[in-house]
């Protein structure tokens, strides 16, 4: 990218990419761009001394603006049609399409598709910024995003403020959707969460895809029972979560003890499936620090809850290279990964997605009512007072692996430690 300024951290807005107004951030060792035309969605995340882009990309990419018209209107919205890969912010609503107050929002809410007005609020050497605003059409929210990258700095600074913009409170569900893909994503990478209880969302994730986790079983990370292919019948969640309705496990994640003693998510139902074969016989467990390659496909939607800190990150030895988020759990205590590999042979993938999201979250999917109207059923949703603010600073971060030493946690201002 051609600035002015030839070498320390660079600030451009003054690019097209198929029409899309883009910026692009980067320094010695990160370039990022986003596009300001459609959510703010970055959609390179690229580690420059190893030349890896973790983001993952659609098949059909990122498509011109009015070259391609839908034949017919998706009942889940426009998500889907319009999604390039790489990551959103997602607000005011969550997961899939719902009615709130007589709003209806689509699949993640509106900020991801709409244009945000932009200003360079930073431009030395030594540190660029770019505030980015957007106010919601269907509910009255406002959402200003801050980014900063400092030269020598492994990490990307977003500070995001939540408005009600109304005289009456109003519920949202605040989070992100990164997503990760080839050749970053493999089998070579490895998850790494603090200590925390997991979850996988009950039923068929993408109406029968296989699956490697058993449906509607919890514990505590990293592993969970398994579950050769998921043949369950099709759930109202259909499309997977990118389509939107990935059902919840229960307010707050709450368990249920089995007869066997094993702890499986309380739904409102009562208790989810306990982990057994048909056989009767123990599943054998997952470990879901690791993933399969692309000859083994599988569907999965997994929830983290009761984090000890409010971190994950994913590393490729082989490709020295480590991605990480760093968040407060006091406003995002859920982290939400969706996992697409291959697994979803039915519109909209065909089988061709390979991807992993891992989305910090405000609240959690309904397993009765989807979007932002479950998450106020289930008691999740966030609530903003009239007129109140709430901000929320995190960090992600992209960094180069140490030989012979593992991970052991991200800062809070997204800082690799490692041990060993």
């Amino acid at each position: 990218m051609y600035t002015p300024r030839g070498q320390g951290a660079r600030i451009s807005c003054d690019y097209t990419y198929r029409s899309h107004r883009i910026a692009v951030l980067e320094h010695e060792t990160l370039a990022i761009t986003l596009l300001l035309d459609q959510g703010g969605s970055i959609v390179e995340f690229r580690h420059k001394p190893t030349d890896i882009d973790v983001m993952y990309r659609s098949p059909w990419g990122m498509r011109t603006w009015g070259s391609w018209v839908p034949t017919t209107a998706h009942p889940r919205g426009s998500w889907i049609d319009h999604y390039p890969g790489g990551w959103q912010p997602v607000f005011p609503s969550g997961s899939g399409p719902s009615n709130y107050k007589g709003a209806e929002e689509g699949t993640h809410g509106e900020v991801c598709l709409m244009g945000w007005t932009h200003e360079v609020i930073a431009d030395g050497p030594d540190e660029v910024g770019l505030r980015m605003s957007v106010e919601t059409q269907r509910l009255p929210f406002r959402l200003v995003r801050e980014l900063r990258l400092r030269q020598g700095s492994d990490a990307l600074e977003i500070r995001e403020t939540a408005t009600n913009l109304s005289q009456q409170p109003m519920h949202a569900m605040w989070g992100q959707h990164p997503a990760l893909g080839e050749p970053f994503l493999g089998p070579e990478l490895e998850l790494h969460l603090p200590p925390c209880r997991i979850a996988r969302a009950p039923g068929s994730v993408s109406g029968g895809s296989p699956c490697r986790v058993m449906p509607g079983t919890s514990g505590h990370w990293p592993t969970l029972p398994g579950h050769g292919s998921c043949s369950s019948t099709e759930h109202k969640d259909g499309e997977a979560e990118l389509l939107g309705q990935s059902p919840c496990l229960g307010t707050g994640m709450s368990t249920a003890a089995t007869e066997s003693g094993t702890d499986v998510p309380a739904g409102p139902n009562g208790p989810a499936t306990t982990a057994a074969t048909e056989s009767g016989a123990a599943a054998p467990s997952v470990d879901l620090r690791r993933f399969p390659p692309r000859g083994r496909p599988a569907s999965d939607m997994l929830y983290a809850s009761e984090l000890a800190e409010g971190w994950v990150a994913a590393t490729n030895r082989p490709l020295g290279v480590g991605f990480g988020l760093s968040w407060p759990t006091e406003q995002w205590p859920y982290l939400w990964i969706w996992q697409e590999l291959g697994g979803h042979t039915a519109a909209p993938w065909f089988g061709r997605a390979y991807a992993l999201g891992l989305e910090p979250f405000s609240s959690l999917p309904d397993a009765e009512t989807p979007g932002l109207a479950g998450a106020v059923a289930n008691g999740t949703a966030l609530l903003f007072e009239p007129q109140e603010s709430r901000t929320v600073t995190f960090y992600a971060s992209l960094f180069a692996t140490e030989e012979g030493k593992r991970l052991s946690r991200l800062t809070p201002d997204g800082r690799a430690e490692w041990t060993g």
